[in-house]
């Protein structure tokens, strides 16, 4: 059997403000869900404290979903997520090429959906997985710098590919 983990948010309340152009890693996730360690070097760990998911070197099937909100006034907001890895000799989160998805959420409490899904392989001994969001605003002359993302339902699975 496949190590997998599974960080989710069922039912979430609290913003999380982005500023436009900056990519923030998404916090919020509240519960580290069902996880295996069947190949007895904790293949997959999930840190629900600092919203991430440890994998060690190999092959993995990635899942992300999120619905929530935002809390803008003026148009629509544009959230850009993307996965993210860092590996013990990096000082960064890098992008992980390939895996994103783009969704538009409306006015004040008016609910989006986006996610993603894809395998990606990991080189280094072992790397941390975390979503970051970025926004932007769909009319070109918003004054808003700044958008408050409500991420009520969100998910990332990681399943270890044999």
């Amino acid at each position: 059997m496949a190590a997998f983990g599974h960080l989710y948010v069922d039912g979430g309340s609290t913003a999380q403000t982005i500023t436009c152009g900056t990519p923030a890693a998404m916090t919020g996730f509240t519960t580290a869900g069902e996880a295996s360690t069947q190949d007895g070097n904790l293949k997959v760990q999930v840190v629900a404290a600092s919203d991430k998911i440890t994998v060690k070197k190999g092959r993995y099937f990635v899942n992300f979903d999120v619905s929530g909100y935002v809390d803008v006034t003026s148009d629509l907001a544009d959230l850009t997520a993307k996965l993210y890895t860092d590996n013990a000799t990096a000082a960064t989160f890098a992008a992980y090429a390939g895996l994103s998805a783009r969704g538009s959420f409306g006015e004040i409490d008016a609910y989006g959906h986006l996610g993603f899904s894809g395998v990606i392989e990991i080189t280094a001994d072992s790397a941390d997985l975390k979503v970051y969001v970025d926004a932007s605003f769909a009319a070109i002359d918003s004054s808003e710098t700044t958008v408050d993302f409500y991420p009520v339902h969100a998910q990332l699975t990681v399943l270890a590919l044999v």
